[in-house]
């Protein structure tokens, strides 16, 4: 497949991973209950955003010519989408936690974008 397919399903991945977290933020900061209707519906799109994203940067590794041992931005990368992965539980376990994950999510997708840009190491 192309590299604009790859880049295409990346960045669809990444706004509806996004999208997900901030909806389930939301909710938290809006004294919703851990229980609510469409909790399950949130956590799927989140975890299918999160396959989509994985999938489609090796693509694009793959694509560039990036193989094994792999530069420090991408092992970066990769911390980065599982920490983002993470996130969810912890919004829906400590919803005293909500704002500053909120903040953290923005932070860390932030840093993504710079490791990938500035490409240190």
């Amino acid at each position: 497949m192309s590299y604009t397919f790859y880049i295409i399903l990346h960045i669809a991945g990444v706004i509806t991973l996004f999208y997900a977290l901030g909806g389930l933020s939301l909710h938290m900061l809006n004294r919703g209950t851990r229980d609510f209707s469409h909790r399950r519906k949130i956590m799927i799109l989140h975890g299918v955003a999160l396959v989509v994203i994985f999938v489609s940067a090796f693509g694009l590794l793959a694509r560039t010519g990036i193989i094994w041992p792999w530069p420090i931005w991408v092992w970066g990368k990769l911390a980065l989408w599982t920490l983002l992965g993470g996130v969810a539980s912890l919004i829906l376990k400590k919803s005293s936690l909500a704002k500053p994950l909120y903040l953290l999510v923005l932070i860390l997708g932030f840093a993504a974008i710079l490791l990938v840009e500035l490409k240190p190491l």
